[in-house]
């Protein structure tokens, strides 16, 4: 049971969270640039309707309102995921939001990183070489680890973890 999290402080985790903040944002400039140009493609002189069946120009204006309403969706994540990331947790806590667990696979002794968020969720995300998921409180993963603590059992369809590392 080698817990890669042993020697992380709150300084590295802040780190870690400020590269996620980094990729979400870089996303969210994405986002951003796709609705501009739909917006653009909407409104461009040639995409007025030529007779009642040309939509075209209604379509890019539906997808120009759906991408700002995404990236307005990801400003409000990306603050709160800045203020969330502020919480100090220690090793004695129960596992939350901006929570770093480590599981360990009992049957194969293989172990995950994860990143307990309601952001991001399903990204994968490099940090001190090994891969962090990105997992959602609302995910059947992120329902069975909140509020259980450093050393719990969880099982999760055929497989039975145990959490070796919280940070």
């Amino acid at each position: 049971m080698d817990n890669s999290l042993k020697h992380v402080d709150q300084k590295a985790k802040s780190a870690f969270i400020a590269s996620v903040l980094k990729k979400l944002e870089s996303n969210l400039d994405e986002i951003v640039r796709s609705a501009d140009a739909a917006h653009g493609g909407a409104t461009h002189e040639d995409a007025v309707a030529k007779s009642k069946y040309d939509t075209h120009g209604l379509e890019l204006s539906y997808l120009a309102g759906s991408q700002y309403e995404r990236a307005n969706l990801l400003q409000g994540e990306i603050k709160s995921l800045m203020e969330s990331s502020q919480k100090v947790l220690d090793s004695d806590a129960a596992i939350g939001h901006s929570s770093i667990i480590e599981i360990e696979d009992e049957d194969s002794g293989k172990s995950k990183l994860l990143f307990l968020s309601p952001f991001g969720a399903g990204l994968d995300h490099q940090w001190n070489g090994k891969k962090v998921t990105i997992v959602s409180p609302q995910s059947p993963l992120g329902n069975e680890l909140m509020d259980q603590y450093l050393g719990d059992g969880i099982s999760l369809s055929s497989n039975d973890y145990i959490i070796i590392g919280l940070v």
